[in-house]
């Protein structure tokens, strides 16, 4: 019974510690202590470790130490192999770096590691592509994953490929048809954008007020919910700042969301 009353009070005791050291975004300690957490008590911290050396990795590329930050998030992977977070930071230093390729493997990982995350990692999987001369092969992956992702971001980015490469009329044709099987407001206010760029002796104004109702919609719209609190956000915080908690907050999805 004593060694368990022990035990209850090392776990209160770096509990609290923990808290401490994420409140004064003192990563290392706050990674030390959630090893002891691990080895002395038998939790699992392998999601919370892993954004300590994220934390830790942001910090190194603000000081401009890509060098050191490349080798934490290899750290971050192999702690929690389904770390988005970390995927979409050796995306960005890969690709600062010039390894495109390795950057691509990186993005494409969050679809199997968490796909509603899949949105965040688009743009920038869309310019390593288009910078290795290979957007047929960007084209066919985003068309086989917005079969099966809920938002609207995979369709706006194959949009915007048609428009580029087959003009504006078949990427209005194509919106269009899409927003009937997935209603959407950003949808909408991009379908009005290519609209607007294509009317030529058409009732301009009044697709001008619309597109000014739409972005005015999307202007002040949460796209993010924590999960565990239901804290509404602009933009992904790895860390809810209304209840502390990591990994909780996700993009919305449905007619007003991503």
């Amino acid at each position: 019974l004593l060694e368990q009353e022990m035990d209850l009070y090392a776990r209160q005791a770096l509990r609290q510690l923990l808290d401490l050291y994420q409140l004064e975004q003192d990563w290392d300690k706050a990674i030390a202590c959630a090893q002891d957490l691990e080895s002395r008590c038998g939790e699992d911290m392998h999601i919370l470790t892993a954004h300590f050396y994220c934390e830790l990795v942001e910090q190194l590329i603000w000081q401009g130490n890509s060098g050191q930050a490349q080798e934490l998030v290899k750290k971050a992977l192999s702690i929690d192999p389904g770390c988005v977070r970390a995927s979409l930071m050796e995306g960005m230093l890969a690709m600062e770096s010039g390894q495109l390729k390795l950057a691509i493997r990186s993005y494409k990982r969050v679809e199997q590691q968490d796909p509603e995350y899949l949105g965040e990692a688009m743009r920038p999987l869309m310019e390593c592509y288009k910078a290795l001369g290979r957007l047929d092969e960007f084209d066919d992956y985003v068309r086989s994953v917005s079969a099966t992702h809920p938002g609207i971001t995979p369709i706006l980015f194959l949009a915007e490929l048609i428009a580029s490469r087959h003009g504006l009329d078949q990427a209005i044709s194509y919106l269009g048809q899409e927003l009937q099987k997935r209603p959407s407001v950003r949808g909408l206010d991009r379908l009005l954008e290519y609209v607007l760029m294509h009317l030529d002796g058409l009732p301009r104004p009044q697709v001008e007020l619309l597109k000014e109702f739409t972005s005015s919609l999307l202007k002040d719209k949460f796209i993010y919910k924590c999960r565990h609190c239901g804290f509404n956000l602009k933009a992904l915080h790895w860390q809810c700042p209304s209840c502390n908690h990591w990994n909780t907050v996700k993009p919305i999805y449905g007619i007003e969301g991503v």
